[in-house]
């Protein structure tokens, strides 16, 4: 092969742009001071117009397509034929972009966070307002140059979930919303079984001690991994040996961190079990935003809020808060972690309720980029959406429409992908109980190197040889369907309020 070896060459430096854009990120979310904020846009801009030059340039073009033929005859899922038809796909959307529309998409997104950050401190949407207009008016215009069949935002979605459009993710989510709503009111009704309360004052360094060694325990290590906290939890890969996490404490719950680092910890596995052969290529990337997700609530939802993890970890708790949990059993801990309960804020939501949060932020940002809808209106209408499906109404907006960074970061169309998420990991659990038996007995065994190569043979090596839809089918042998996650949580359900 003559031109794919150079096509390697430059994917390898357009990696090195994207991830230094990561590190000024992580540094950007972890460290650096909100008045740096302009020039942190223009350093991550400029980094991203170069990637962008490369990736949308008529020489690259010319070599995709001569590498093509090279390829062509390989098999169909020969990764080096996935990588070129991959890159062909990828390079529709980068053509589509002007230079100077990448660089004030980046700054935009970077000031864009600063403010979100502010405007949530204080209390007050008017000091993020203007930002957030500016994002959105950028991303109808993305959506316009990538071109659509019937609305902006389904030109939004194949950055983060290829072969989605509205119309498909309403069909999931109208008889997904039902289903929960059905649920959410029976668990309601049964709320009046005694659950005893966590109490407060938990160390947020004690809360640390704990949520090490719990990603410990899960396989992510510390001699190429770091925990650090910030506003909102995050994960981030800045290179081949470079895993970042972050979580937050609250003096409390201590639970929220807990399950913040379990679901941080997922989404690093699978980038640590991505294909490193293939790093900076397209196939050696995540399948979809939906698959990441799918993989923290794996850990996070599945295993580290299951009743025998719980219970193996009760006297660890014990032992950090003698104080306020002294007189808890197992049981009490696993019964509180999962109570099902109309909440406010979307990542402390349980199981039954959290997709609902999803739906809305859902329905909210298609009127936002479809309709129009007028900043001044979002507030309101946000939470007018939580008191018809949750049955609450936040008392102010950083418990409101301020509650995420997402939007902020221009990421509209990334929200389904949590519900989805919901969706892959119970059909993925399902098609794992197949293969090994109970995860209960393997969660209580502690068996979780097998849990790990499973997910790394079936779901990370694949990278993104197969888009979500596919690997979904080819790992569980059916199409993606709300039935597996719907019975799981009935039966969760049970456990929690028998």
């Amino acid at each position: 092969m003559q031109h794919y070896p150079k096509l390697l060459e430059t994917w390898h430096r357009v990696h090195l742009y994207s991830s230094s854009c990561s590190v000024l990120g992580w540094d950007q979310n972890c460290v650096m001071p909100p008045a740096a904020a302009a020039f942190r846009g223009e350093q991550i801009g400029f980094l991203s117009q170069l990637a962008h030059q490369e990736m949308s340039s008529d020489a690259y073009e010319t070599l995709l397509k001569k590498s093509f033929d090279e390829v062509a005859e390989l098999g169909s899922l020969d990764p080096r034929r996935r990588n070129v038809e991959r890159a062909l796909r990828l390079l529709k959307r980068e053509k589509s972009l002007s230079a100077e529309l990448v660089n004030d998409w980046s700054r935009a997104t970077v000031e864009g966070q600063t403010a979100w950050e502010e405007a949530k401190q204080k209390r007050d949407f008017s000091l993020f307002k203007k930002p957030l207009q500016k994002i959105i008016a950028l991303s109808l215009q993305r959506a316009e140059l990538f071109g659509y069949e019937k609305t902006p935002y389904d030109a939004l979605l194949p950055d983060y979930e290829w072969g989605f459009d509205s119309q498909k993710l309403d069909e999931i989510f109208v008889p997904l919303q039902a289903g929960l709503t059905a649920l959410l009111r029976s668990c309601q009704k049964r709320d009046d079984i005694s659950f005893r309360e966590l109490g407060t004052g938990f160390s947020p360094a004690l809360q640390e001690q704990l949520g090490r060694e719990l990603a410990l325990s899960l396989g992510f290590g510390f001699d190429d991994g770091v925990l650090l906290t910030s506003s909102h939890p995050f994960s981030t890969t800045l290179g081949p040996r470079d895993f970042r996490i972050t979580t937050r404490y609250s003096e409390k719950d201590f639970l929220s961190s807990f399950s913040a680092v379990a679901h941080e910890v997922g989404h690093s596995l699978y980038e640590r079990g991505l294909p490193q052969e293939y790093l900076g290529q397209p196939v050696g990337s995540a399948s979809s935003a939906g698959i990441h997700e799918s993989q923290s609530l794996f850990w996070e939802k599945r295993i580290a809020q299951s009743q025998p993890f719980l219970k193996a970890w009760t006297s660890k708790f014990r032992q950090a808060f003698p104080e306020q949990l002294a007189k808890l059993s197992g049981d009490d801990l696993y019964r509180q972690a999962n109570r099902v309960r109309s909440s406010l804020i979307r990542v402390d939501a349980d199981e039954v309720s959290y997709s609902l949060h999803i739906i809305i932020r859902y329905e909210l940002e298609k009127a936002l980029i479809n309709e129009r809808l007028p900043l001044d209106e979002l507030p309101q209408l946000w939470n007018e959406k939580y008191q018809s499906y949750l049955g609450i109404t936040p008392s102010h907006l950083g418990e409101g429409c301020l509650q995420d960074i997402h939007w902020s970061c221009g990421s509209f169309g990334y929200f389904p992908s949590y519900a989805l998420g919901h969706l892959f990991s119970a059909q993925f659990a399902e098609a794992m109980e197949k293969d090994l038996g109970s995860l209960d007995r393997r969660i209580e065994a502690q068996d979780f190197g097998r849990i790990r190569q499973w997910l790394k043979d079936k779901i990370h090596s694949r990278g993104a040889s197969f888009d979500s839809q596919d690997l979904i089918r080819e790992v569980s042998g059916r199409e993606l369907s709300i039935e597996p996650f719907m019975i799981y949580l009935q039966q969760k359900v049970g456990t929690v309020y028998q």
